[in-house]
């Protein structure tokens, strides 16, 4: 004899026909597949207004005028560099490639010369006091220019003194090393 669930505890049973089983499997499929449905109606509908965020080349040459650091206890920090009156994001984990070396932004930083280090300068901005020189490095750097108007660096070149001469040598100083 086949006992009800709702029954089973009453103490009281009563014989299921046939026929039920087979129905209340059937309710259970119509339901599960009035779900599925539902799901699969609302994965088709439209999201709303969300639009991806384009992004375009930005590659920026030019003294440096600022360097800034989000945190100076983080080894991996980002920070901003201003360069040609542009604001660009120096993402965290970015390595700067300078002429000898890959340095995070941090490590810039904790390098620079002990005047610099005592005012959290990098010397190498025309802004830093620490700088007796008043011109800035050369950066060149590979940028993304987001939709938003954000620049965000995604490589970075620093250098100093790329200064050119153009001109006739007219003698050459072998001993002492200078050209006229």
């Amino acid at each position: 004899m086949k006992v009800s669930p709702s029954n089973s505890y009453s103490g009281t049973a009563r014989k299921l026909s046939s026929h039920q089983p087979t129905c209340i499997y059937r309710n259970i499929r119509l339901a599960s597949s009035a779900m599925l449905m539902a799901l699969f109606a609302f994965l088709l509908l439209p999201t709303g207004t969300a639009q991806a965020q384009t992004a375009s080349a930005a590659p920026i040459t030019g003294e440096i005028e600022r360097l800034t650091l989000n945190s100076q206890q983080d080894p991996w920090s980002g920070g901003v560099i201003v360069v040609g009156g542009q604001n660009i994001i120096i993402p965290r984990n970015l390595l700067m490639d300078l002429p000898a070396n890959r340095l995070t932004l941090n490590q810039v930083f904790t390098q620079a010369p002990p005047a610099c280090l005592q005012r959290a300068e990098s010397g190498l901005a025309k802004a830093d006091i620490c700088n007796s020189s008043r011109t800035g490095g050369i950066a060149t750097i590979h940028a993304n220019r987001t939709s938003a108007g954000n620049v965000i660096a995604g490589d970075v070149f620093i250098q100093k003194g790329i200064e050119t001469v153009k001109g006739k040598v007219t003698y050459i100083n072998y001993t002492d090393g200078y050209f006229l």
